[in-house]
This record gives structure tokens, C-alpha cells and sequence, in this order.
């Protein structure tokens, strides 16, 4: 059985990243996962990203999106302001969770995310890309200095 993705969130980083990421794992691991919704406040626009992705249902909103179904798990890519108010909310409905970083807009909040998903039991994660890291990008632009062609 398929794990049920819903991605929260079809905004531009979204959008570069994640949504493409997924599609491309759904379709090179048949079975192993099920783009199950996108869910954006912008309908139509995450309606238009849904086809083009292969995302099964749409939803407007946060509150749709969790009374419709279960699904395994949550991408939730938000704006920071938001973002610890939505984790809580996926977190107390019992969703595994994806979210972006930062977990929240001030360090009280992310502590607060942190001691919901231990108490609540719920698997929450923070996704970590270091490819924008300045020690990485200054590694990188040095290597390519180096390089012999």
C-alpha cells in the first residue's frame, strides 16, 4: 500500500522543489508512494500544479485538507510566520510531518512545536538542504577555480 502524501503549500519553493522532487520519486518508485493532495490558498493555481505534478485531490485550505482524509504524511512548505500554528494543527491530527525551515518564527515557538510532537507521539521532521550553505558555496566556487579541463 501506497504512502498518502499531502504537500501544503504551492508556493515558489514548492513549486522548485519539492513538487518536483516527488513526482519524480512517485514515478520512478511505482506503488511507493501516492501524491495524494495539494493543498494551496491560491485553488486555482494549485489546481493548474496538481495536473501537472500528478497530485490526486486539491484542497483551499488546511481545514479541508485534514477533515477530508488520512493521509501518511505532510510536506508542508509555509511562510515562516505561519509556520509553527500549521505544524501544531497537522501534528494534532496525528500527520507525520515534513516541514520547512525554520519550525517556527521565534526559538519559544520551535521549542513548543518540538514538546507538541514529543507528547502527541507524531514523527515530525525539519527539512535541511545545505546546498545554499556560504561554506559550502565558497567550497564549491574554489574547487571550481581549481578545476583542470
Amino acid at each position: 500500500m501506497a504512502l498518502k502524501i499531502a504537500v501544503l503549500g504551492a508556493g515558489d519553493h514548492s513549486q522548485r522543489n519539492h513538487l518536483p522532487a516527488l513526482a519524480d520519486f512517485a514515478r520512478q518508485n511505482p506503488g511507493v508512494v501516492e501524491l495524494a493532495a495539494l493543498c494551496d490558498l491560491r485553488y486555482e493555481h494549485a489546481s493548474a500544479l496538481a495536473g501537472q505534478y500528478g497530485f490526486k485531490k486539491v484542497f483551499p485550505d488546511l481545514k479541508s485538507m485534514l477533515s477530508d482524509t488520512h493521509w501518511g504524511a505532510c510536506v508542508a512548505v509555509t511562510p515562516v510566520t505561519v509556520t509553527a500554528k500549521i505544524a501544531a494543527r497537522i501534528l494534532q491530527a496525528g500527520v507525520p510531518l515534513l516541514m520547512e525551515k525554520p519550525p517556527g518564527s521565534t526559538p519559544q515557538e520551535a521549542r513548543e512545536l518540538a514538546v507538541l510532537a514529543e507528547n502527541l507521539g507524531v514523527p515530525v521532521m525539519v527539512s535541511m538542504n545545505r546546498r545554499f550553505d556560504p561554506a559550502l558555496q565558497a567550497g564549491l566556487a574554489w574547487i571550481g577555480e581549481r578545476r583542470v579541463n
